[in-house]
C-alpha cells in the first residue's frame, strides 16, 4: 500500500467543529489554530505538539509551512 505524505495543517475556527475537525485529521499534524477567543485557540492548540495558537486567522493562512487550512 502507498504511504501518504503528512501535510501540515490549519484550522480557522475552534469551537466543538474546529474540534472534531483536529481529532480527526487522519494522520496529518495541526500546526496552528485560530479563533476570536484566544483562549479557544490555545486550549486546542495545547492538544497537539508543536501547534501555534492565533487570534487572528491571518496568522494562519500566510504561514509558509501549512499546507491546507480548514
Amino acid at each position: 500500500m502507498k504511504e501518504h505524505a503528512r501535510l501540515n495543517i490549519g484550522i480557522i475556527g475552534c469551537g466543538l467543529i474546529g474540534a472534531k475537525r483536529a481529532r480527526n485529521l487522519g494522520g496529518h499534524r495541526l500546526v496552528a489554530v485560530a479563533d476570536i477567543h484566544l483562549s479557544k485557540a490555545k486550549a486546542l492548540a495545547g492538544e497537539h505538539p508543536e501547534c501555534e495558537a492565533f487570534q487572528d486567522w491571518k496568522a494562519v493562512t500566510n504561514r509558509q509551512d501549512i499546507e491546507a487550512v480548514i
